[in-house]
């Protein structure tokens, strides 16, 4: 028999303001520690696109300020207009 594990989806902007994406973090902590991943997409909309390297940096900070252990989240993946990675539940501590 298999366990299922749950799963949360958290959506972000690259013009995110800090305050918000600090709101995030807390919560996709909150979710990975109490035993469901957390699958982060970050969407770019027409300009935006021009700007890969901000999403990604708007990502990396988002996965620092979560606290999660390295290898806990998988690399970010470009599909399309689309920067996501996939946080796997971790041990609060």
């Amino acid at each position: 028999m298999t366990m299922k594990t749950k799963t949360k989806n958290i959506q972000l902007t690259a013009r995110i303001d800090d305050r918000d994406m600090e709101r995030k973090a807390a919560q996709a902590a909150k979710f990975a520690t109490s035993g469901s991943g957390v699958s982060v997409t970050l969407r770019l909309r027409g300009r935006e696109l021009q700007f890969k390297e901000r999403a990604q940096q708007v990502l990396t900070k988002f996965l620092e300020l979560t606290g999660a252990p390295s290898n806990k989240a998988n690399t970010p993946k470009w599909n399309g207009m689309t920067l996501s990675t996939f946080l796997h539940p971790w041990e609060a501590g």
